[in-house]
């Protein structure tokens, strides 16, 4: 399970890269429109 959860986040990392100034813009609420695509349920998608 821990190799599992390892590979997902680096997963998530080598697809969607965010740098620190990303991050405090994302959370700050500055991102202008162009927030990254989180997905919240594989399975709806999949369907």
């Amino acid at each position: 399970l821990r190799a599992l959860s390892r590979q997902l986040c680096l997963s998530y990392h080598r697809h969607f890269p965010l740098t620190k100034s990303k991050a405090k813009a994302i959370l700050s609420g500055k991102t202008h429109g162009n927030s990254p695509f989180v997905i919240h349920d594989m399975k709806s998608l999949t369907a």
